[in-house]
């Protein structure tokens, strides 16, 4: 029997990061983002260092090593940058709903798929992190302070190149251990893995866009594609190559 593939929508935006269609498996890997995985027909199944997670909703906390076995069903899996949870009621660390509403899972899963609509795909994936949350989500970065919200916004924005601290720290009116520490705390991200989360999504944008692996990578600071494959794969438990290419992508937005 063929193996099952990854095939549906993946879009980009503020915060978070949507796919919507038919899951597959995915090998041992582990990234900032808080995840979340949702499955109306069957319980997903995640495997965490410590075991077995099934449900129909699970979620991923933040550096957590981890693989999908997927069977091809629909889901949605929305990867969260940790800042979106906020001081909600429902923790990260939570790994499964056990007292999820499936109604609402397969109801939600069921309205993904219409994948030409990006605007509908982040906010299927919105809500879902509202549920999970107990009450509904706003703008990821709307509570962060005005320097940090600017140093997230020097981040996106570089080109080319990998943005130092100092420099960001800089342009932002903060020292650099200070700008190292309150980053940290509003964003959920160390400074130097958000950085590593931004290249990724530059590098990923210019294969989208029509640049071959190589060109895509220098642009994002790897020394080449290898090196951007082999982060890739470890930080989503794919290859570029094996996700990229098969996904129908809606829009990215900024």
């Amino acid at each position: 029997m063929d193996a099952v593939a990854w095939a549906g929508a993946l879009v980009i935006g503020q915060g978070l990061a949507v796919f919507s269609g038919p899951g597959a498996s995915a090998s041992r890997h582990r990234h900032d983002a808080v995840q979340v995985l949702a499955c109306a027909a069957s319980p997903a199944t995640v495997v965490f260092d410590h075991g077995t997670v099934e449900g129909h909703v699970v979620v991923v906390p933040s550096r957590t090593p981890h693989r999908i076995e997927g069977t091809g069903e629909r889901v949605i899996v929305a990867l969260v940058e940790p800042a979106v949870f906020g001081r909600g009621p429902v923790q990260p660390g939570a790994h499964d709903t056990a007292d999820w509403d499936v109604g609402s899972v397969a109801a939600l899963v069921g309205s993904s798929s219409v994948a030409s609509d990006a605007t509908k795909t982040l906010a299927r994936g919105t809500e879902l992190i509202g549920l999970i949350r107990g009450c509904p989500t706003a703008s990821p970065r709307d509570h962060l302070r005005s320097e940090v919200a600017r140093a997230v916004e020097l981040i996106d924005e570089l080109v080319e190149g990998v943005p130092k601290l100092s420099d960001v720290a800089s342009e932002v009116a903060l020292s650099p251990s200070r700008l190292s520490r309150v980053f940290a705390e509003e964003v959920g991200f160390p400074f130097r893995r958000y950085v590593l989360w931004a290249r990724l999504r530059r590098a990923a944008r210019a294969v989208l866009a029509g640049a071959d692996m190589t060109t895509a990578a220098a642009a994002a600071g790897f020394s080449d594609s290898a090196h951007f494959s082999r982060v890739f794969r470890a930080t989503f438990g794919l290859t570029p190559s094996e996700i990229l290419p098969i996904l129908d992508i809606a829009e990215l937005q900024d």
